[in-house]
């Protein structure tokens, strides 16, 4: 897998929910203002129910651009729901045999995962066309796509959730890939063929529109299948629009709940970071090798995802 040039040609397609057809030039310009060539998919505009076209449409979309020499990354327009869906039926040979970059988030962690796991690909958790282009998210996507990647980034109002066990001079740091995304959509993967081992690895999540109870599901699960007890380091980045619509008398704040669902756990556990549904979001390598350091709130990236 290469990091892209000027004057490379991008595919962009939507394997999950339909957007409005008539943002597709704002989608565009977002990438041509790299210097890229975007290539659309031939069902990205499509729309069947709250779908982007049928299975088979975006699944098509989706062969089609990883078999395409001239397309040198891909990118997801937007997620939504409906990316699980195509896992049963995607070639995992034809992506091995063709790694190329490919981007996106939230639902499109469903697709990440299995990519990781199936084709050894390691994809980028990454803003998406539809997203803001702001100063921080172009300079993300220089960094990582068109340079040589983020050497360190540091967590915004940190919150130290747990140090970690001591171990001489290292208490507070892990190390290992990153594996993770939206945490709802991560979860519904457990005991599929999909399934990534948690043993060693730093995992990461953010989330958008779930009440309190169900963050504590996810993380209940997770907990009970002993998934987060093998990490070797968590992160957390945004949780949008996370806390109750209910009696708030009724519920527990989000961030209660996801530090009582993590404690205990004697790995560095550090929130504040800089992802998810939030205008600043990062570009972050998924399955690349991270130092994570609870003094200093930081993660440091210790390799290149590009050859």
């Amino acid at each position: 897998m290469k990091k892209l040039q000027k004057g490379d040609t991008i595919g962009i397609l939507t394997p999950a929910s339909a957007f409005n057809p008539e943002r597709l030039s704002e989608v565009i310009r977002n990438f041509e203002q790299f210097g890229l060539n975007v290539k659309v998919a031939a069902n990205a505009l499509k729309h069947n129910g709250f779908l982007a076209g049928t299975d088979q449409e975006r699944l098509d979309d989706l062969h089609s651009l990883f078999a395409d020499p001239e397309v040198k990354g891909i990118f997801c327009i937007r997620g939504g729901y409906g990316a699980a869906r195509l896992l049963p039926h995607i070639d995992f040979d034809l992506i091995a045999k063709n790694k190329k970059i490919f981007a996106g988030y939230s639902d499109i962690t469903a697709l990440l995962t299995a990519f990781y796991k199936k084709s050894n690909l390691k994809g980028f958790h990454a803003p998406m066309g539809l997203a803001n282009f702001n100063d921080f998210v172009i300079n993300s996507y220089e960094n990582t796509f068109f340079g040589n990647g983020h050497e360190v980034i540091y967590a915004d109002n940190p919150e130290i959730l747990s140090k970690g066990k001591a171990k001489g001079k290292t208490k507070g740091k892990a190390k290992g890939e990153l594996l993770g995304g939206n945490l709802a959509v991560f979860v519904t993967l457990l005991g599929s063929e999909y399934w990534v081992d948690t043993k060693g690895k730093i995992l990461f999540f953010e989330d958008i529109d779930e009440e309190p109870y169900r963050i504590d599901r996810f993380l209940t699960q997770l907990r009970i299948g002993g998934h987060l007890q093998k990490a070797a380091g968590i992160v957390l980045g945004q949780f949008t629009d996370c806390e109750t619509r209910k009696n708030p008398e009724d519920s527990f704040a989000v961030n209660e709940v996801i530090k009582e669902r993590l404690q205990g756990l004697n790995i560095p556990i550090i929130k504040g970071f800089p992802f998810g549904h939030v205008d600043k979001n990062m570009v972050l390598p998924f399955g690349g090798m991270v130092e994570i350091n609870s003094s200093d709130a930081s993660m440091r990236f210790l390799n290149s995802p590009f050859e």
